[in-house]
């Protein structure tokens, strides 16, 4: 099919395409053992093929999904492939591609609750039954995310408003002081760009040591903290990484807890990766202390195995302006 025909096809042509991929699809699966697990480098010929791909150009649907298909088995990083052991993004579940075909098919539109209201209320049960999972007040809530970087970015703009309501109309002039976050040095430097794109600067961020084990140092962080405030800061974020990106360390949530409160600040766990242990009876204590948070970052597209990209941001004060 090409034209008209590949974009708007009638049902036969539709179930004839749509079973060829499927057959497609499997055989690459049958071939995920005989394949290198790592990606190969592209060669200038594919390439320069790639380029002569042209916006007006017209092509037959099938041979060029076949050409995408090949292309992928060798060019990417095979995470269905039995000898990948990469637990920061996983291979996801058969039930995750299904879940995605549906979603595609019906393309629903969720910025209103009108126009697809069973999809936003499965959305909302699933945020409501992560944050029940992870000891969160009833009443808690929060949204699906591209990823983790726009959840903790969510919880940056959550973090500000909390410490002054003017924030949202009058900007960082209002804290009277440079507002400053905390986070360990293992924690996912994405926090640099955030506080950038939050407006506070990134000299905003505070990296705080790590001891040993590669955790937060919460010494140097009361540390940290105090000075700032002799010196007319705002501090207005803890950060606990529940699952480093080099390591997977989880810093102590508890002592973050108590510092967050005793200075008035926000507490947010960054648990993207680690979070998932929340689902699991015997290691779910490692996560002791994430119940006090004020808000997590859970990436579905890690442990809990699901496609790309399906990150979540709880947050215990549904009535912040920014997820409400």
């Amino acid at each position: 099919m090409h034209g008209r025909d590949a974009l708007f096809p009638n049902f036969d042509q539709l179930m004839d395409v749509e079973n060829a991929l499927t057959e497609r699809l499997n055989q690459a699966r049958r071939d995920y053992a005989s394949r290198n697990a790592t990606s190969a480098e592209l060669t200038p010929d594919w390439l320069e093929e790639l380029k002569s791909k042209r916006f007006e150009q017209v092509e037959d649907l099938e041979p060029l999904m076949d050409w995408v298909i090949d292309a992928l088995e060798t060019g990417s990083v095979q995470m269905t492939h039995p000898g990948y052991l990469g637990l920061f993004n996983p291979a996801p579940t058969f039930a995750a591609e299904c879940a995605d075909r549906i979603a595609s098919m019906f393309n629903p539109q969720i910025c209103v609750y009108s126009h697809a209201p069973a999809a936003v209320e499965i959305e909302q049960h699933v945020i409501n039954e992560v944050a029940r999972r992870a000891g969160l007040p009833i009443g808690s809530g929060g949204h699906f995310t591209s990823g983790g970087a726009e959840a903790n970015s969510t919880a940056v703009l959550c973090a500000l408003q909390a410490k002054c309501p003017d924030y949202s109309d009058k900007g960082i002039y209002e804290f009277g002081g440079q507002p400053t976050i905390y986070v360990s040095k293992e924690s996912h430097l994405a926090w640099l760009k955030m506080a950038h794109s939050a407006g506070i600067g990134r000299n905003a961020v505070r990296l705080i040591a790590t001891d040993g084990q590669g955790q937060l140092d919460v010494g140097c962080l009361a540390t940290a903290i105090d000075e700032d405030l002799k010196s007319g800061c705002v501090p207005v974020l803890i950060v606990a990484t529940a699952g480093t990106t080099n390591a997977g360390m989880i810093d102590p949530l508890k002592p973050c807890s108590a510092l967050a409160q005793k200075h008035g600040m926000w507490f947010h766990v960054d648990a993207a990766w680690g979070g998932a242990m929340m689902a699991s009876t015997a290691g779910q204590s490692v996560l002791d202390g994430i119940e006090r948070a004020d808000s997590i970052t859970v990436d579905a597209h890690k442990w809990f195995a699901t496609t790309m990209g399906a990150g979540r941001l709880c947050c215990a004060k549904a009535d912040v302006g920014f997820i409400s």
